[in-house]
């Protein structure tokens, strides 16, 4: 597996009578996980959710600003321009 994201290590000292035992932890934020391909092959089919969609927008507008996630989310399939979007059905209405 190769996961992308964010790993934390700490550790601490616990006092059990006598001794002390050091106790550590790794905590792994995970932004995307997949298989490692150096290992094999594999097959993905991306499933487009409203959820999912939601999550990445806001992961976008987290690392880009919103007014760039605003403005691609106008761009039609060729590069142009989206002059209206019907934000149920996806449809475009044409583009400028």
């Amino acid at each position: 597996m190769v996961v992308t994201g964010r790993m934390r290590s700490r550790e601490h000292e616990k006092v059990c009578g006598d001794h002390t035992h050091i106790m550590r932890y790794v905590d792994i934020e995970a932004i995307a996980v997949g298989p490692d391909l150096a290992r094999g092959t594999s097959v993905f089919t991306k499933v487009r959710k409203d959820s999912v969609v939601e999550s990445e927008r806001r992961m976008l507008a987290d690392a880009l600003g919103q007014d760039t996630v605003d403005y691609l989310d106008q761009i039609g399939a060729d590069g142009e321009v989206a002059v209206g979007i019907d934000l149920e059905t996806g449809e475009i209405s044409g583009v400028g």
